[in-house]
């Protein structure tokens, strides 16, 4: 599995731990402490879902979808992110 860091916006690599790819499933973990907005330290992208209409992947789209949901996160105190992860 190859690292997939340059999907993420830089200014969020601080808050992320891994990026990694498997099977067409990009997967976006972020590091103790964070949480997106639904609560989760993990998202999952399946690349098939981001193609142009002429049914071509798009990398730009799946960036800039893994942007929009990073942005989002919430920081939370360490002894509630590891109860609930």
């Amino acid at each position: 599995m190859e690292n997939k860091f340059h999907l993420v916006p830089k200014k969020y690599h601080p808050i992320v731990r891994e990026v990694v790819e498997d099977c067409g499933v990009v997967e976006v973990v972020l590091k103790r402490g964070f949480e997106y907005d639904t609560g989760a330290s993990l998202a999952c992208y399946e690349r098939g879902e981001f193609c142009r209409a002429d049914g071509t992947p798009s990398e730009h789209m799946l960036k800039q979808c893994i942007a929009r949901e990073i942005c989002c996160y919430n920081e939370v105190p360490l002894d509630q992110w590891d109860r609930d992860h």
